[in-house]
């Protein structure tokens, strides 16, 4: 399976958030160099965004995701 990001303007971009407090999680990060109401060209770089997620076990931490 291949995934390639389409190019063209972020409409919409919502940082990860907790689902239980609505807060900020501090074991979710996002690194991007992207904000909301960039475009991504035809020559972009396909990884425009990475997860980190930390938990005490890995089941924990793919709930978090």
């Amino acid at each position: 399976m291949s995934f390639l990001p389409s190019p063209g303007k972020i409409e919409y971009l919502r940082e990860p958030w907790n689902r239980n407090t609505k807060d900020v999680d501090p074991d979710v990060r996002i690194d991007t160099g992207i904000i909301q109401g960039d475009t991504i060209s035809t020559n972009f770089d396909p990884m425009i965004s990475k997860l980190i997620v930390w938990g005490e076990t890995w089941d924990d931490a793919i709930w978090k995701m």
